[in-house]
């Protein structure tokens, strides 16, 4: 079976959208051998060419957030509306007999990487590295010291059992929200205390809004708070380049 790559999109700024478009196109180019799937919530199907993914409320068998609508869960919880982007979470697995692949619809592959390649032949969890430790006050001290993770890219083996291990992490809510950064901690925790690799900065870079392109480039680029604003500098830098996928 193929392994698939993932990107979820909710409500965001034009930016973000058009990120999207040449995160998928990118992507097929470089990987056309791996399905792609993009994940829709609160918005009308995204119009775009590859296969779409209503996500809903009730696939989500795990307490991400507070009790509002009184639905009992497995830890005997509450959950209530899924919010932020704990909606990449639903569901666990699209395709858990395969390599699946988290990408943020802000991050562009625009030539191969060695990390994915070797990850397509391994056993072993994926993620980004961070430019810091943001985690959240929950999932903060159960990221082992010294190690800077982003949850914008992250992939999971065949046979991982994630809705499992979300629940086993869920218990340190204690019913609660995730606050700032706790997705990011909830993902990082689950996949830096399994067999992982983490992607260095110099394959997946991560670009804030008025950060210069690297030079050279790297194999891919985190536009991060493109989803927020329509004018992102470095994005625009980007377009102007007219890079052709590699």
């Amino acid at each position: 079976m193929k392994p698939i790559a993932r990107w979820t999109i909710g409500p965001v700024s034009n930016c973000g959208m058009k990120i999207l478009e040449e995160s998928l196109s990118a992507f097929k180019k470089v990987y056309p051998d791996i399905d792609r799937i993009v994940c829709y919530n609160q918005i009308k199907a995204p119009n775009i060419n590859d296969t779409l993914y209503k996500q809903k409320e009730k696939e989500i068998d795990y307490p991400l957030t507070p009790a509002e609508k009184n639905h009992p869960t497995e830890l005997g919880y509450v959950l209530g509306g899924m919010a932020g982007s704990g909606w990449k979470l639903c569901p666990p697995r699209l395709r858990k007999s395969t390599h699946e692949l988290w990408i943020d619809n802000d991050i562009v592959i625009h030539q191969k990487m060695k990390e994915i390649d070797d990850w397509l032949e391994g056993d072993y969890c994926l993620i980004s590295e961070g430019l810091g430790r943001n985690y959240g006050k929950i999932y903060e001290k159960e990221v082992p010291i010294g190690i800077k993770a982003c949850a914008g890219f992250f992939g999971l083996p065949p046979n991982f059992d994630f809705n499992q291990k979300i629940l086993e992490y869920c218990k340190l809510l204690k019913g609660k929200s995730l606050g700032s950064y706790d997705e990011q901690g909830l993902v990082a925790s689950i996949i830096t205390n399994s067999n992982h690799v983490i992607v260095p900065l110099t394959s997946i870079a991560i670009i804030e809004p008025t950060f210069p392109l690297p030079e050279p480039l790297t194999p891919a680029l985190h536009f991060v708070g493109a989803n927020r604003v329509n004018h992102h500098e470095s994005w625009n830098a980007y377009q102007r380049k007219n890079i052709r996928a590699l």
